[in-house]
């Protein structure tokens, strides 16, 4: 394989990965147009539950039924997460495998579930389409029996779920090694802000971090507050370090690069360890605006949107943000 073609390959599976994370966040937000998108016609949809025969839906007509009647629910909460991508790209098919975990809220249930998807894709002009995705479900949880108000004051707290939240347009045309070159570290940017919280590595955050920093207060109004770098660090280095340990698990990337400017969305599954089995969990996504500097890609913005999260954590973190707004500008 020569230089070229080596590219090509990265160009493809990058793509690949990014049509796997639009469906998710699109079945997530209820964006049924979303999901369409990134299957070919003709294409087939397979559903299988643990100890059951599979579901086929055969044809174009077939799963956009399935989808648009699937999507548009009253979950108070669905979340996927998906990781472990084995991709081979043969010309213009490829075959991939990846795990899938999710959280849901059905029928006053909570529920913990996932499994493994199977797919097989065709280049599309400068893009990938599923032509088959086979959903293989191997384990399925009832976390919560019933999410009634009790729940809910005690136990969990549930976000409103977003309906039609806009994924960002079509699939990205990768035309430039550059823009491939961008998105990984843009992502590697995101990752050593998790490691470095969760290996208290705080030099990381010094090199990833401009100065100042924008925080956001609400995702819901955008409002932001501007602290320098050096006081970020401490405050975040006092909350972090009074766990026994932490665990920031990131998945699912969506990246815009524009110019010299970025934006990284990332789901992130947040454990906040007492002790070795006692955690306080949070499930949603961060926001990452960075931007390009002379050593790298630097977040100058971010923000957290919890979907779902445990009492232990809500409590903690209204104590975190009071410690947080009395500092910032």
């Amino acid at each position: 394989m020569d230089e070229s073609q080596k590219i090509r390959e990265l160009l493809d599976r990058e793509q690949i990965r990014e049509a796997f994370n639009r469906y998710a966040f699109g079945v997530d937000s209820s964006d049924a147009e979303a999901v369409l998108s990134v299957f070919d016609d003709p294409c087939t949809l397979i559903t299988q539950q643990p100890g059951k025969p599979p579901r086929h839906y055969e044809g174009r007509a077939a799963v956009e039924r399935f989808f648009n009647k699937a999507v548009n629910n009253d979950m108070k909460l669905l979340r996927h997460r998906i990781t472990d991508h084995l991709i081979k790209v043969n010309g213009d098919r490829a075959d991939a495998r990846l795990y899938w975990d999710e959280i849901r809220e059905q029928n006053g249930q909570l529920i913990l579930g996932g499994g493994i998807y199977f797919d097989k894709l065709r280049r599309i002009g400068d893009g990938w389409k599923f032509t088959e995705r086979h959903a293989l479900s191997t384990y399925w949880i009832s976390l919560i029996d019933k999410v009634d108000e009790g729940a809910l004051a005690t136990r969990v707290l549930l976000a409103p779920r977003p309906k039609h939240v806009r994924v960002w347009g079509r699939i990205v045309e990768h035309k430039e090694l550059q823009v491939l070159l961008d998105k990984f570290a843009v992502q590697e940017t995101a990752v050593r802000y998790a490691a470095g919280a969760d290996q208290r590595r705080w030099d990381l955050w010094e090199e990833i971090f401009t100065d100042p920093i924008e925080l956001f207060l609400s995702p819901r109004s955008q409002e932001t507050r501007k602290i320098s770098r050096t006081k970020w660090i401490e405050l975040e280095k006092g909350i972090v370090e009074s766990y026994a340990a932490t665990q920031h698990a990131l998945s699912n990337f969506m990246i815009e690069v524009e110019g010299d400017k970025a934006v990284c969305q990332v789901y992130v599954q947040a454990r906040h360890f007492v002790k070795d089995t006692d955690s306080h969990d949070g499930y949603g996504y961060y926001t990452f605006h960075m931007i390009r500097a002379a050593d790298g890609w630097k977040i100058n913005k971010y923000g957290i949107t919890l979907k779902a999260q445990d009492q232990n954590h809500r409590e903690n973190l209204r104590r975190t943000m009071k410690i947080v707004t009395e500092h910032l500008k």
